[in-house]
């Protein structure tokens, strides 16, 4: 039901999808909006088994069925602001509307009303508007040659339209997939005010000749810095194995009484001798690039840290969620026949790109006018 076009771009080329790739809060479309509709409608008794959510995973999309979840959902009452973009045109609509109507959400929000992050919505706004201009040159002079100078120009891509090469195309993916995740990371520190502090700077993944070849993904680094994290801090060592990492997880469930109360299964963990085996087969799928949710975050990792009641309001999808994105790229150029070794360097360029957004951030707040 979600219409395609609404992943196009060149900036924002397939955004959508990699969202929910990142957020990997459900499992399908109908997943989503049964979540969506227990949060709107304050009703978690909704199941997946309601006749238009049956309709939906039957692929019976139709006029019908939307205006019947538009009613469902109650979107008249609760839509989101949509882009303040005067007459547009439907064939120029692609990712950029999903956003722009997203950031004017924030911007009606008083919450988070404060020069800088209304800079910051300004900032994407001019994103999106010059994604809607790129969609629409693009269709009046049907020249897909322009498409090479565009992401030359804004992603500091190299590309050959309209028979780009596989390496190409690569490039192309991960390039924008660092620009927007810098977008993000600056929305963050926006957000909540902060200096820069990139999380994604320090899970960049790497290709060791010594194992086989493989690429090491974003997700494997990142456990990596937990457990050397947890070494120096509780340990103050500069190492420990993950074996005495797992037991450390286990013990620190087998005592959370919140956990506990949720999930029953971990009080009858052996703090003394703990079984660590299936904890070290989760563990094996995160770090061969298996995606995180917030909840495996907060009662595998936070846990260490926070109590489980805590977490909920103190960890966001920003744990996770940007490398989660990472991650997903990075196993999806192994799917399609990229080098492990060319996908460490692709992505070795992020400081580069977060260097770039910042740079055209500060440009843009003192002109107002978004430029290469």
């Amino acid at each position: 039901m979600i219409h395609e076009q609404y992943n196009l771009g060149f900036i924002f080329n397939q955004l959508p999808n990699l969202l929910a790739k990142g957020m990997n809060c459900f499992t399908s479309e109908s997943d989503l909006l049964v979540k969506l509709a227990r949060e709107l409608r304050q009703d978690h008794s909704i199941t997946h088994d309601k006749s238009i959510f049956r309709k939906i995973r039957n692929s019976e999309a139709n006029d019908e069925l939307t205006n019947e979840l538009v009613e469902f959902l109650d979107f008249n009452g609760k839509m989101i602001p949509t882009t303040p973009i005067k007459e547009i045109d439907f064939k120029t609509v692609g990712a950029w509307f999903l956003v722009d109507s997203m950031v004017n959400g924030f911007k009606a929000n008083r919450q988070y009303r404060s020069e800088t992050r209304n800079n910051y919505f300004d900032f994407i706004h001019a994103h999106c508007e010059l994604e809607q201009t790129l969609i629409s040159e693009l269709l009046h002079h049907k020249d897909v040659t322009q498409i090479n100078s565009n992401l030359q120009n804004w992603l500091l891509t190299k590309i050959t339209f309209p028979e780009p090469s596989v390496e190409e195309r690569a490039s192309y993916v991960s390039n924008l997939t660092m620009y927007v995740c810098a977008l993000i990371e600056l929305g963050l520190e926006a957000l909540s005010e902060t200096d820069v502090n990139s999380i994604l700077n320090k899970v960049l993944p790497r290709h060791e000749i010594t194992k086989q070849g493989l690429l090491i993904h974003s997700s494997e680094i990142l456990l990596e810095k937990i457990k050397a994290a947890w070494a120096k801090d509780y340990y103050g060592k500069e190492k420990i194995s993950w074996e005495q990492l797992y037991r450390d997880i286990l013990t620190a469930q087998a005592k959370d009484e919140a956990l506990i109360n949720k999930y029953p299964k971990y009080a009858e963990i052996d703090v003394i001798d703990p079984d660590t085996k299936a904890i070290k087969k989760r563990f094996q799928r995160w770090r061969a690039g298996d995606l995180f949710t917030l909840e495996d975050f907060r009662v595998y990792l936070a846990i260490l840290r926070l109590p489980y009641k805590d977490s909920k309001q103190n960890l966001g999808l920003e744990c996770y969620f940007l490398v989660n994105i990472f991650t997903y790229v990075q196993s999806d150029l192994i799917k399609n026949g990229i080098h492990p070794r060319d996908i460490a360097d692709l992505f070795s360029r992020y400081p580069e790109y977060k260097d770039l957004v910042n740079s055209r951030f500060n440009e843009f707040k003192l002109s107002g006018v978004l430029t290469p």
